[in-house]
């Protein structure tokens, strides 16, 4: 199944009840900052907006950008051995001590993936002056959220934060656990700002703010770019790599490997502007604090279930136990529908006929295979025999609250 996949290059994914086509884009982005400087002026290439496969070796497991490659900090390419960092976690001081910060997420090798802690992050500020990270505060606003650490320095006696401008002061340090020992340096940069014009869809604002994570191994002299394309951090000269936006999601942790999102507290997750999490948010409006869906109901849902849809994963859900299968059954590009009964509603309808499924936070909870999205390029009956009966074909009782529901585009 996986092999087949892989052999697939088209492009891809899913237009909300407003029909969204993805594309290639470069965009200039320049804004002017306020409460923290202006950020620096960057030539952000934004691959594959709103889909989920980009260039690279095809469709994976992963949902921050499809490719399990894209999102990854690269240990050792001889053994194809690679962290993948999902969430900041702020772990709570124990007696006597204080407070401090580990990234989680996924240690790859080959095929095969564990969920792993970094060590607790120290920090060099200003190049030379060392210290420990003690939280990752994503500032809340009104329709977004901005990075921001606070540190502190050997010798200090008062915590220091930097954000915005400041941000490229401080270098994150941490090790990942593996037989041998890899310290790794990250450096995030602010690049855009919330409200300013959405490179990808000039006619509408962001609705979070973007940053480029670089990231340094000096052990195996490599360097390169979170969300970046796989072979991207051997890339020699250094203009040749290619600095890719993510953004943040406060009090959240998303499975990469399930796409599953749970509310947490201590959790600050990082997610490429390419994949699901940001495209679920900046495009369809689905952010935990819009204030249409916190009235009716838990809004984390309604962002999981749209991951879920996004990512065409027909067969995630508990339901289809035991042939679950985490795969998404799309490429970038491809033109459809979603809406849900509270905020995409009233623009385009999805008639009964044109139904494609119904999905919760863990998958499709129906599934109409006539109306698949990509039948040309997936076709389901023999990648997924087994499965493929378990799910039952859509009612209207299933679009549930909380549910959305995908359609196929019109003609």
């Amino acid at each position: 199944m996986k092999d087949g996949l892989d052999q697939r290059s088209a492009v891809a994914l899913m237009a909300i009840l407003v029909s969204l086509v993805g594309c290639v884009a470069h965009g200039s982005i320049s804004s002017t900052a306020t409460g923290g400087g202006t950020p620096e002026v960057s030539e952000l290439a934004t691959h594959c907006p709103g889909g989920t496969t980009c260039p690279g070796d095809g469709n994976g497991p992963g949902i921050y950008v499809s490719d399990t490659g894209s999102y990854c900090l690269w240990l050792n390419p001889a053994s194809n051995l690679r962290f993948c960092p999902e969430s900041f976690e702020n772990l709570p001081a124990k007696t006597g001590g204080v407070s401090s910060v580990r990234l989680k997420g996924r240690l790859w090798s080959g095929g095969e993936d564990r969920e792993v802690l970094s060590t607790p992050i120290q920090v060099r500020y200003d190049g030379d002056k060392k210290g420990s990270l003690l939280k990752v505060e994503p500032s809340t606003v009104p329709d977004t959220s901005r990075l921001g650490f606070t540190y502190l320095l050997q010798g200090a006696v008062t915590p220091a934060h930097v954000v915005g401008s400041t941000l490229p002061k401080l270098t994150l340090l941490f090790m990942v656990d593996t037989p041998d020992a890899y310290t790794l340096e990250l450096t995030f940069t602010e690049v855009a700002l919330a409200g300013a014009t959405n490179p990808d869809r000039p006619d509408t604002q962001l609705k979070l703010f973007r940053y480029r994570a670089r990231y340094d191994n000096t052990r195996r002299n490599i360097s390169g770019y979170y969300c970046s394309l796989p072979g991207d951090a051997q890339a020699t000269p250094e203009s040749e790599k290619t600095p890719l936006a993510l953004s943040v999601l406060p009090a959240h942790q998303v499975n990469g490997a399930t796409g599953v999102i749970q509310a947490s507290a201590s959790s600050v997750t990082m997610a490429c502007v390419s994949g699901a999490i940001v495209t679920c948010m900046e495009n369809w409006n689905y952010v935990p604090w819009n204030p249409t869906l916190e009235a009716n109901g838990n809004p984390t849902r309604f962002l999981g279930a749209c991951i879920q849809g996004k990512r065409a994963a027909y067969f995630a859900h508990p339901k289809t136990h035991p042939y679950q299968d985490f795969n998404s059954y799309t490429v970038e590009g491809t033109d459809i529908r979603i809406r849900d009964n509270v905020i995409n509603f009233a623009k385009l309808s999805i008639e009964q006929g044109n139904i494609e499924a119904i999905w919760d936070t863990s998958g499709a909870v129906c599934f109409n295979p006539s109306n698949q999205r990509r039948p040309d390029l997936f076709v389901l009956e023999d990648w997924n025999p087994e499965a493929l009966p378990l799910l039952p074909a859509c009612t209207a009782e299933d679009l549930q609250p909380h549910r959305i529901i995908t359609g196929k585009a019109a003609p």
